[in-house]
């Protein structure tokens, strides 16, 4: 390769680079409590399931709990996980794209970049964690024969660890079976299935058996399954008419890539998208589409070059391109920048939605209650639980959002259990969850409230009025 060439290569490179700092690095992001005061609860005592209402899977928040306990506070150790998770997919793009073509993961790199803003929306988010293991289950499945047992394996390994993070993985792993035994036959392809499925089971049989060890597979089992139904009968949310709108570009290319489906690799990554992509269901938001939207990139890179191919004028140029070594690793050099300019920009941290709107709050509530009290906020939601860290002080007992499908009578009475070791509630009245007052719906636990702390402060915040209840002296 000539210098003037690679030096071509180096600048689109650093292009790309730039690209991903403006689209995955420069908007706000979004670190609500499941991932920042969750996984800090748990630094601190509190049991997960049994003390800390969870309905998702551990492994995203072990990972925050790891980088706190090596000394992260809780923002940044959340921060930190979102922008590693960018950076694994982005270099999982390039390195699975080039196998279809030198410049189809630059591409799907660009394509990703080009979504992110839109679909991941700055978000740390479970379907988020997914998408590069998603991409790496794939690409040790394709290949022109039936994957090896090594590989079975692996990407069996790779689809256990999806799980651990949302259970709603079970789903691509259903598909990668069928599409198993469709593919390469019955004397190929179950043997492979068999392989996988046992390799997809090792980790979450292997949580089962620590959760029965430490007591808390009752707790586990109850959240992150059998609450299912009461779930899809109150959560339920379904796009809006702007939302499908939005994903009308999406939809038109997915629609093209179809002329793909001859190709063994395409409807693999078809279906395990597809699957992916129900994540986005019962309770509808963008950003729930996350862990389908690596696979969408590749899918539309592939799409693109078969397109491009069909033309010959320009398909010889572009097969000859080749992206050199020290180009992709200007585009991971790229990433470590992105990772750390939020915070040289302007000389300020970029804003976290559920965390910057609370700190004035945070310090009123810092200097009322002295150190090592507790205080419970009603209601509790992603908007607002952040305040405890804020705030440097602890819920009384047990924490959980108080959304309506979470609400049984087991839980109003540990909460009202719960308000005789608290010193100060925090209450932000009229403030609706799906379309509900929780006054109304956890009625005996608000009256507690009234009856144990009548003394009120008014004060306000970014989103309202907040009441400071405590107790008569």
């Amino acid at each position: 390769m000539t210098p003037r060439r690679a030096g071509i290569l180096a600048a689109t490179a650093v292009l790309i680079a730039s690209l991903l700092i403006a689209f995955v690095c420069w908007f706000p992001l979004s670190l609500g409590p499941r991932v920042v005061l969750e996984p800090y609860l748990l630094t601190q005592g509190f049991s997960h399931y049994t003390d800390i209402v969870d309905q998702h899977e551990p492994a995203l928040t072990a990972v925050v709990v790891l980088l706190i306990r090596a000394g992260l506070s809780p923002i940044t150790a959340a921060t930190a996980v979102f922008l590693a998770i960018q950076g694994v997919i982005v270099v999982s793009l390039l390195l699975v794209g080039r196998r279809f073509g030198e410049w189809v993961g630059v591409l799907a790199v660009l394509l990703y970049a080009a979504s992110a803003p839109g679909i991941v929306q700055g978000k740390l988010w479970y379907d988020m964690a997914m998408g590069p293991l998603l991409v790496a289950a794939a690409a040790l499945l394709m290949g022109p024969s039936p994957p090896s047992r090594r590989r079975s394996v692996l990407s069996g390994l790779a689809l256990g660890l999806a799980f651990l993070v949302k259970q709603h993985a079970v789903i691509a792993i259903g598909l990668v079976l069928v599409w198993l035994v469709l593919e390469w036959g019955v004397r190929h392809g179950l043997p492979a299935a068999i392989r996988l499925l046992a390799a997809a089971s090792a980790l979450p049989a292997a949580h089962l058996l620590w959760r029965l060890s430490t007591g808390s597979l009752r707790d586990y089992l109850h959240w992150c399954w059998f609450i299912n139904d009461r779930y899809l009968n109150l959560a339920v949310l379904w796009p809006t008419r702007a939302q499908l709108v939005e994903l009308i570009p999406l939809a038109l290319l997915l629609s093209l890539s179809l002329t793909l489906w001859r190709n063994r690799s395409y409807r693999l990554m078809l279906l395990m998208a597809a699957g992916a992509a129900a994540l986005a269901f019962p309770r509808y938001a963008h950003f729930h589409l996350a862990a389908a939207l690596p696979l969408l990139s590749l899918l539309a890179a592939m799409t693109v070059r078969e397109s491009l191919r069909r033309h010959g004028i320009v398909a010889g140029f572009l097969d000859r391109i080749t992206i050199p070594r020290p180009a992709v690793s200007l585009i991971v050099i790229g990433l470590a920048f992105a990772s750390a300019h939020p915070w040289l920009k302007a000389g300020q941290a970029v804003r976290v939605e559920e965390y910057d709107p609370l700190e004035p709050l945070g310090q009123i509530l810092e200097q009322r209650l002295p150190e090592g009290r507790s205080m419970v906020i009603f209601p509790e939601d992603e908007a607002v639980s952040n305040l405890y860290i804020q705030a440097g002080r602890y819920p009384p007992g047990h924490w959980m959002l108080t959304y309506p499908w979470y609400i049984e009578p087991a839980i109003i009475e540990r909460l009202i259990a719960d308000l005789s070791r608290a010193d100060l509630v925090v209450f932000f009245p009229g403030r609706e969850l799906q379309g509900r007052l929780p006054e109304d719906y956890m009625r005996p636990y608000y009256e507690a409230i009234l009856e144990q702390f009548p003394v009120v402060e008014e004060s306000t915040w970014e989103q309202g009025r907040v009441m400071l209840r405590t107790r008569r002296l």
